[in-house]
C-alpha cells in the first residue's frame, strides 16, 4: 500500500499545469477545468514542444491588454514561492515583459495579468509565452504555454 501511495504521489507531482486562456494557447485546451489536464502540462521550452501557426488573436499596438491564464494544478512552495513569467518575441528570441508571483490557490485557478503591447508601425506577428516556474523540488521546474498573436498599429 505504501508503494502505491508513493507512486500516486509521484504521478500527481508530475502534473502541475499551466493553461493559457486568452489569448488561446497553441494546440488544444481539452478538459482544462479538470486538474491535471494533459494539454496544460507542457514542460519543454520554449513553447511546450508545440509549434506555431496562424495568429489566434490580434492585439492593438501600444495598448495594455489582459492575459488570462490558469494554474491547472497547485504546486505552491511556501518556503520559496514560484512565479509566472511573460515574454514576447519569436521562439528564437523572447524578451521578458512581466512577472507575477505564484500564490497558494485551489486547483484550477484563474489569473489575469496586464501586459503592455509593443508599439509597431506595421502589422507584426509574434509569440506570447507564459511560464509557470514552480520553485518546488517535488514538481517539474517550469511549465510552458505559447500563443501566436498579431500586433496591429
Amino acid at each position: 500500500m505504501l508503494r502505491l501511495s508513493i507512486l500516486l504521489a509521484l504521478a500527481v507531482g508530475a502534473y502541475s499545469h499551466l493553461c493559457l486562456i486568452n489569448p488561446h494557447q497553441r494546440g488544444s485546451a481539452a478538459s482544462i477545468n479538470k486538474p491535471g489536464a494533459d494539454d496544460c502540462g507542457l514542460t519543454t521550452g520554449p513553447c511546450g514542444g508545440r509549434h506555431g501557426g496562424q495568429p489566434m488573436v490580434a492585439v492593438p499596438s501600444g495598448e495594455t491588454v489582459n492575459i488570462t491564464f490558469q494554474k491547472n494544478l497547485n504546486h505552491f512552495n511556501a518556503e520559496k514561492p514560484g512565479h509566472f513569467a511573460f515574454a514576447f518575441g519569436t521562439e528564437q528570441k523572447l524578451e521578458a515583459i512581466g512577472m507575477t508571483p505564484d500564490t497558494n490557490t485551489s486547483s484550477p485557478w484563474l489569473y489575469e495579468f496586464p501586459i503592455d503591447v509593443p508599439k509597431v508601425e506595421k502589422r507584426e506577428t509574434g509569440v506570447l509565452q507564459v511560464t509557470y516556474v514552480t520553485s518546488n523540488p517535488n514538481a517539474p521546474a517550469v511549465f510552458y504555454q505559447c500563443a501566436d498573436v498579431e500586433i496591429i498599429p
